[in-house]
């Protein structure tokens, strides 16, 4: 029914990513019955990464929107036995690359959108951890969200991103590095004198 995929021993595939790209092939092999559901299953994921990366949650959606469309502009380039997700955040850093709109507007210097007010369910403590994310540079909230949040591995970074490997793994130990630092201060904050 839908394109066999190879995963290798090297690739750490959830079942959930293997799913993904199991409809991303068969979308690509032409079947639209699978449109509902893989927008079903990848908008969330992608309105989280552009959320993190520009932080204005109209704009986050507009490029949500335009991603699925470059998708299914894109679809007869897929190959089958690419990791789909890889392909489709490929696609949507290009849209948000493309767009002047994030290289015109840079972000104010202390001011952030409604992402830094409290989420529903949320603590103290992780609204401040989402905070410290929130207040690195773009290109290093991109890196992190997908190494942690779509557990991408560096190496499937580098290919999303098109960059040699020490380059994302140069922004990934920066990234954190700021991270541990801002959360370290944080914590000492908390415990007072």
């Amino acid at each position: 029914m839908y394109p066999r995929l190879n995963v290798t021993q090297n690739q750490t595939a959830t079942m959930e990513q293997v799913a993904t790209d199991a409809l991303i092939a068969a979308y690509a092999a032409g079947d639209a019955t699978v449109w509902e559901p893989l927008f079903d299953r990848l908008a969330p994921r992608l309105l989280g990464f552009f959320l993190r990366c520009i932080q204005d949650p109209v704009l986050a959606e507009q490029h949500v929107q335009a991603t699925f469309v470059q998708l299914h502009r894109a679809r007869r380039r897929y190959r089958p036995g690419t990791p789909g997700r890889q392909w489709v955040f490929a696609i949507a850093i290009r849209v948000r690359v493309a767009d002047r709109r994030c290289l015109e507007h840079p972000e104010p210097n202390g001011t952030r959108h409604a992402l830094s007010d409290r989420m529903p369910g949320e603590t103290e403590r992780d609204r401040e951890a989402r905070q410290a994310i929130d207040s690195l540079g773009r290109i290093e909230r991109s890196i992190i969200h997908l190494h942690r949040f779509e557990r991408m591995s560096l190496e499937e970074i580098a290919r999303v991103l098109g960059w040699p490997q020490s380059a994302v793994r140069h922004h990934v130990f920066r990234a954190y590095h700021e991270l541990r630092e801002r959360l370290w201060r944080l914590s000492e904050d908390e415990a007072g004198p």
